[in-house]
């Protein structure tokens, strides 16, 4: 299967960057033909990535080229080229799964209310409206973050957790889900 992983940027010395890299690896080693799109120019010289110029990658054609060409995509976080990606594959039903980051996602959203519950269940709200409604599928931390934020919204998604917190039992579930998605 040729799968685009998707995530805005690496960090060399990031745990979640080690964590991605390590999982397109992992996929290749399972006989997938993965490519990460990034943003981040340190990722320029890695094999298999491709590196999206600019900060405007709404209608960028390499990363509509990497979306195009790919049997699913599996969007790693839902900054701006993961919620360009997630539009390009809504556009072009192509299947795509989403990393549930809860962090990354009220972030973001926290910079313009205040620190309360009404404000946490907007943010919750907006995270699901305007991006994780367009997901085939869902990688959850655990289940009862994904039982958390189901109630939260009052949606049920197609979730998915791995059965522990080892890499092996993560890259099993992430396989899983991009299999039941991909056409």
């Amino acid at each position: 299967m040729k799968i685009t992983v998707v995530c805005d940027a690496f960090f060399a010395d990031d745990d979640f960057a080690a964590g991605v890299q390590e999982l397109v690896e992992k996929l290749g080693e399972r006989g997938h033909e993965a490519v990460t799109v990034c943003l981040d120019e340190t990722e320029r010289d890695r094999e298999g990535s491709l590196i999206v110029p600019g900060l405007r990658p709404v209608g960028n054609s390499e990363l509509e080229n990497a979306v195009w060409d790919s049997d699913t995509v599996l969007i790693m976080t839902p900054d701006r080229l993961g919620r360009a990606a997630m539009r390009l594959c809504q556009s072009h039903r192509i299947p795509v799964a989403a990393v549930f980051s809860l962090k990354r996602g009220i972030v973001s959203f926290r910079k313009f209310s205040a620190h309360s519950l009404h404000s946490d269940m907007m943010a919750l709200r907006h995270f699901y409206d305007g991006y994780l409604q367009y997901a085939d599928a869902v990688l959850y931390p655990s289940k009862v973050a994904q039982d958390a934020f189901e109630a939260a919204v009052d949606v049920q998604t197609q979730g998915f957790v791995p059965e522990d917190g080892s890499a092996e039992k993560m890259l099993d579930c992430v396989e899983e889900m991009l299999n039941a998605i991909h056409i």
